[in-house]
């Protein structure tokens, strides 16, 4: 089943755009990158996701469930951190955090509230005889006092059930506090701005969601506390949760993520595998040559299809497209010491695929 179904969905902001026509779907167990500079419109997209803001067309589904703005659609199986956390400053990260998921408890128990009805006997309507009809009396008593010990029951179970859902919480809670190195006993207020982020990395993770929904959930931390995040990312992915990971740090969607989506101007540009970005990206050569030898005179000796990025008297950087064949039998022409081949990064592919995009449009 896939976890994230985002079907044609179009957001307007009066006449400016936030997105348009965005198709694409996750599956169960994926962590999926969703890239764009600011004003892309991946916010706009997350907040639809989350019934947080009325779409203008299409629709998302969560879990296999349509979403309904203002409904809290499958909120309880959901972890997310918004691009900007912000909760109580007066309270303790511990206080906030718990009053948090028992909402998030409160929202599952609601969900779960639909029982199926338990089908009442159908009583003859006519009675022979006075006696049937009182030991049809006391056979509806018997069946209605079953009935509420079975609710009694049932609500005793789902007692029991929130306790123990609490205090996996709590202790979920004293873990993640523990690996982000977070006091959780200090009033949100007085926290440093990375310590409001890694509440919020608690407060998403907490109650081991399904689906993790996170925009820039590394922004402000230090590189240690980045690392952990990413840790966790995976682990939950290996756990069998859905990961929808916004960010502007191109390495960790690289780290992490298996596929990506990249939007331009609220449109999807490209969706694919990061490997199949990194390769329709430039590929680049750094060419050392012997001292005193002929360096290519640039750009009147370098031939089409090669770009020469950076140079200096005994070195230049090229970037090329394709095959390296054509590039190799023109440096043939030269006095080569050495070459290197530096790996394309997701951030250089991200970038050409903006540049590229920007000269169609002109």
């Amino acid at each position: 089943m896939k976890a994230i179904e985002v079907e044609r969905l179009t957001k307007r902001y009066g006449s400016a755009r936030g997105v348009e026509d965005l198709s694409f779907s996750i599956e169960q167990g994926e962590i999926f990158g969703y890239l764009g500079p600011n004003g892309s419109g991946k916010t706009t997209t997350i907040r639809c996701l989350m019934g947080l803001l009325r779409a203008s067309g299409g629709e998302c589904r969560l879990l296999g469930q349509r979403v309904e703005p203002g409904r809290a659609t499958q909120h309880a199986r959901v972890g997310y951190l918004p691009g900007e956390f912000r909760i109580w400053p007066g309270r303790t990260a511990r206080k906030s955090l718990k009053l948090l998921a028992r909402l998030g408890q409160w929202r599952g128990r609601v969900a779960r509230a639909s029982r199926p009805c338990v089908a009442r006997p159908s009583w003859p309507r006519l009675i022979e005889s006075e006696e049937q009809g009182q030991d049809a009396l006391a056979t509806e008593e018997q069946g209605q006092d079953a009935l509420a010990t079975e609710e009694q029951g049932q609500d005793a179970r789902a007692t029991e059930e929130q306790g123990q859902d609490a205090l996996a919480t709590d202790r979920r809670q004293e873990d993640l506090a523990e690996r982000l190195d977070l006091d959780l006993d200090r009033r949100v207020g007085a926290l440093s701005k990375g310590n409001r982020q890694k509440v919020g990395v608690v407060y998403a993770f907490q109650h081991q969601p399904e689906v993790l929904i996170l925009d820039e959930p590394t922004i402000g931390l230090d590189p240690l506390v980045r690392q952990v995040v990413l840790d966790l990312i995976r682990e939950a992915a290996e756990a069998g949760a859905t990961v929808l990971l916004s960010s502007h740090d191109l390495s960790e969607v690289a780290a992490v993520c298996g596929r990506a989506a990249i939007l331009r101007e609220g449109r999807l540009i490209e969706l694919a595998p990061i490997s199949q970005i990194v390769q329709k990206g430039e590929r680049r050569l750094r060419v050392w040559f012997l001292k005193g030898a002929k360096v290519p005179a640039v750009p009147a000796e370098v031939p089409a299809g090669i770009r020469v990025v950076r140079q200096n008297a005994i070195w230049l950087d090229l970037a090329y497209h394709g095959a390296a064949d054509q590039v190799l039998k023109w440096l043939a022409r030269f006095d080569v010491e050495r070459i290197a081949t530096p790996d394309t990064s997701l951030e250089d592919a991200f970038i050409q695929y903006y540049r590229r995009e920007g000269s169609r449009e002109e």
